[in-house]
């Protein structure tokens, strides 16, 4: 056994134990059998892999060792896994205050797989559970930091099972708290698995034990207020849910972060969707669900995958309600895939706002003949009516989810849906389901339709079946399953032109423009190495026969190969080009008013230079050819079951706004002008709910969306599995289309400006897990003699910035803010000159919000939203303490 090196942190003192110690510690382990806590659930990525879940209560203490010769103990119903937080928190229950004198865990590693050892770990102890002393670490020193490379990551970090902890201490404890940090590398850089925790007891007196209050630190439970990202975040206790029944039933997103609120407004159409967290692979059938709405609902419709089998007046508390009772159709569809959950439409038939009584449902279900049998509730808020002006050029799109297509429309439910939406300020819908009923309901409502055509992933057609002969061939020492069309065929074969074109022809006749989710990952340096493709890269790249037998057909997996990095982006755009091409022929066939584009998604490393796939799909070969692309990502998305607040500050500032400088560096080099507009127009596609437990908090979105706006992209869309969620969400979808709509002009038509400038002046967090945070951002804008400044705060607390504002002619500003309505200035009866402005003035920012400036001369308004420089500092004085407690 090779040599591992302990160091062990005793009252701030290193040591390093140059022994090797076996893999299971020696002494009596006084936490075995003991009760223990968790900061975050386990995940349920490695749940799949097992065929019964663990026993996730007592499994880290229960003394059964796994055993694995390549460490991926992960798929060991012994082990509990952890994913998605910046450390791991395991508290044990000792029952009593004890002696202590050692402390270990055991960890897995697979680096080929993603999966490395832990960076480091840390121990406490605790008399109450609420105050904790520090009393040793241990640091990973066998794997070596310093690599950002991913192959060299794999080849040189260690594999197999490594025993963590620290001996020779003289302590005590109820709690003991085993706190470790993942290795932040590796596919899996968040990952933390155990498998046994081990307290081993000391032989010394009490009165010998000592702990240092230096290293004294307390918990806080995790509680966000409910205006921080929008909704009540009390996450649920995900061991339990999976140990109670085969199948919990929720009304998704709100019941998953233990929200037990679903917001309607008034006048609003909403969709209420039921999702299961399943925890069996056995077979489920005869699924029935019954809902009790309030007789102030209406249900409007529902997915038909669900049968309505009966409504029923009753009555629950004296009060007036309908029981509505489903069965749902096709069990097996509902077990694999979202689309088949039950969901229902609903409106409120009041005209005030205010709570309307309780929602309450029950489901029932059958497992290898044994019944099952659940229920719950949820409150319904009504809001006020929510409403959103409409941009006139910048895009603002919603997703119509797959789901839709199982709607039950005998009530013109996906008018009502579309409807509504256009109420909130949107212009267009960008992609997902199309219907006629939702064409049409675009249509009437002035919204453009951005709609699929089967022609997805690059270089698949959906529901063609393509012959061996035409298929794309695969490197020999590629394995993929994926049936794909040859590259050089595609583009110069006239019987795919034709299969194209008549996909285009007939999609065009429900929507304005084609939609295609342009990620052909999957064949990326994976070939094709067929005849055709040999000699048109031959053709390509002018080599001798010689020449070509030295690098073909190697060079087709070689990320390195400039040559065929060169050919593969030249046959992609030959394709895009041709795809483009065709719409606009089909259009003229139809002939439609407008002329159609044909829009490429794509996520943002195809736009990276630092990445690969920018070599192998190089944009600037296609931009000058089509009008409007889509870049997508989701920076902000949570895992509910594993949240984690410390890694939801600065996610959409750390990585979009490259991303989207990337994007705009292209078209301004490789694209093309119209009218003196620059083409292709790019739209960001970002998500706010994903299958079931994953999130993005409304005012996440709303920052997002504006981020967009204020970056210089065309427009912002949604990508969202279950419609447009509760009142929550819709209210600020208004609130940023309203915003936009009324300073589109200075942005869109306005020359950016560098005569602004921010510093943070109030507490905020500098790391999360020693990644450098980047929490606010300032855009400046001037057009037609007008001055607007947009300042945006990605952390979930109020910011306070000095705001510094050069070149302005001598005299007096106020500066109006158009997303708050407040009005900032010197005193109540001055605003501030020039050179107080140059000096900088404090201006606050609410978390995940935006402050948008308007620089003008200094007159009378509304005294209550006036902010003088007085009351801010006195304000930020307030705020300082609230501010640095919640770091």
């Amino acid at each position: 056994m090779k040599k591992l090196f302990l160091f062990v942190m005793v009252l701030g003192i290193s040591t390093a134990l140059m022994s090797a110690p076996p893999l299971v510690p020696t002494g009596k382990n006084i936490a075995l059998g003991k009760k223990y806590t968790t900061n975050i659930m386990p995940t349920k990525k490695w749940q799949r892999l097992l065929k019964t879940i663990p026993n996730y209560e007592k499994i880290l203490t229960d003394g059964a060792i796994a055993k694995s010769k390549s460490g991926s103990f992960w798929v060991s119903t012994r082990c509990s896994n952890f994913s998605g937080a910046t450390n791991v928190d395991v508290i044990v229950d000792l029952g009593k205050e004890m002696p202590v004198a050692g402390i270990f865990s055991r960890h897995g590693a697979r680096p080929t797989a993603g999966v490395c050892f832990p960076r480091k770990e840390e121990y406490l102890v605790s008399d109450d559970g609420v105050k904790f002393y520090k009393v040793g670490e241990f640091k990973n020193t066998f794997d070596d930091y310093s690599l950002k490379n991913q192959l060299q990551i794999k080849k040189t970090f260690k594999a197999g099972v490594k025993l963590y902890g620290v001996k020779n201490l003289k302590t005590k404890g109820r709690y003991i708290m085993v706190r470790t940090y993942g290795s932040g590398v590796g596919s899996f850089g968040t990952y933390v698995g155990h498998d046994e925790i081990f307290v081993i007891k000391g032989n010394f007196p009490f009165s010998q034990a000592v702990r240092d209050d230096k290293d004294a630190v307390s918990l806080k439970k995790l509680d966000l207020p409910e205006n921080v990202l929008g909704y009540k975040i009390k996450p649920l206790d995900w061991q339990k849910i999976s140990k109670e029944q085969p199948m919990f039933l929720a009304l998704g997103p709100m019941q998953f972060i233990g929200d037990n609120e679903y917001h309607l407004s008034v006048g609003g159409t909403y969709v209420m969707p039921f999702v299961p967290v399943l925890n069996t692979k056995k077979k489920l059938s005869q699924i029935s669900l019954q809902c009790e709405l309030p007789a102030s609902i209406k249900l409007v419709s529902y997915n038909n995958s669900s049968r309505l089998n009966s409504s029923t007046p009753t009555k629950k508390n004296g009060k007036a309600y309908m029981k509505y009772s489903f069965s749902v159709l096709k069990p097996k569809l509902f077990v694999k895939h979202y689309m088949y959950y039950p969901y229902l439409v609903v409106q409120s038939k009041k005209n005030s706002s205010g709570k309307a009584e309780k929602a309450y449902y029950s489901y029932s279900y059958k497992v290898d003949g044994k019944k099952y049998n659940s229920s719950n509730s949820f409150d319904i808020i009504v809001d006020p009516r929510i409403s959103g002006k409409t941009p006139k050029r910048f895009l603002t799109g919603f997703w119509m989810p797959y789901q839709a297509r199982f709607l039950e429309d005998r009530t013109n439910a996906t008018d009502k849906i579309i409807s509504f939406y256009r109420t909130l300020g949107f212009n267009c819908l960008n992609g997902g389901n199309r219907s006629k009923a939702g064409f049409d309901s675009c249509r009437k409502n002035g919204i453009t339709v951005y709609g699929g055509a089967g022609f997805n992933n690059g270089l698949m057609i959906g529901g063609i079946k393509v012959p061996e002969d035409e298929r794309f061939v695969y490197h020999p020492k590629t394995k993929r399953n994926r049936i794909g069309i040859c590259p050089t065929l595609l583009y110069s074969s006239p019987k795919y032109s034709k299969i194209l074109k008549e996909r285009f022809t007939k999609a065009l006749t429900q929507a304005d423009h084609i939609y295609s989710n342009w990620e052909p990952y999957m064949f990326m340096k994976q070939g094709c190495i067929c005849e055709r493709c040999q000699k048109d890269f031959q053709k390509f790249t002018s080599l001798s026969d010689a020449e070509l037998a030295k690098t073909w057909p190697g060079c087709v997996i070689d990320k390195e190969n400039d040559e065929h990095n060169r050919f593969s982006s030249y046959q992609y755009a030959n394709i895009i080009k041709l795809a483009q091409k065709l719409t606009r022929e089909a259009g003229v066939d139809l002939k439609l008013k407008h002329k159609p584009d044909f829009m490429i998604s794509y996520e943002p490393s195809f736009v990276d230079p630092d990445k690969s796939w920018f070599k192998t799909h190089n944009h600037s070969l296609f931009y000058k050819d089509i009008d409007m692309s889509i870049m997508w990502s989701y920076p902000n998305a949570m895992d509910l079951s594993a949240f984690d607040l410390k890694r939801v500050p600065g996610d959409s500032l750390t990585k979009l706004p490259k991303a989207f400088a990337d994007a705009k560096e292209i078209v301004k080099k490789s694209g093309h002008k119209k009218a003196n507009v620059e083409y292709p127009k790019i739209l960001f596609m970002g998500t706010e709910y994903s299958m079931k437990t994953i999130l993005v908090m409304p005012k996440d979105y709303y920052f997002m969306s504006l981020l967009c706006f204020f970056s210089g992209l065309d427009g912002y869309g949604t990508w969202c599995t279950y419609f447009k969620l509760d009142a929550r969400y819709t209210a600020l979808n208004a609130k940023a289309n309203t915003l936009i709509s009324k300073l589109e002009n200075i942005v869109l038509d306005g020359k950016k400006a560098n005569n602004a400038k921010i510093k943070i002046i109030s507490p905020v967090p500098k790391k999360i897990s020693g990644r450098k945070l980047t929490l606010t951002t300032v855009k400046a804008f001037k057009h037609k003699g007008k001055e607007l400044i947009a300042i945006g705060n990605d952390h979930i607390a109020r910011i306070y910035v000095k705001l510094r504002v050069s070149g302005l002619s001598s005299r007096n500003y106020r500066l109006y803010d158009y997303a708050t309505g407040k009005v900032y200035q010197k005193s109540n009866t001055s605003g501030y000159s020039a050179k107080e402005l140059a000096r900088g003035v404090i201006i606050p920012v609410d978390g995940k919000s935006w402050t948008a400036l308007m620089i003008g001369r200094a007159v009378k308004t509304n005294r209550n939203m006036i902010r003088t420089a007085a009351s801010v500092k006195k304000q930020l004085r307030k705020d300082t303490p609230k501010l640095k407690s919640a770091i």
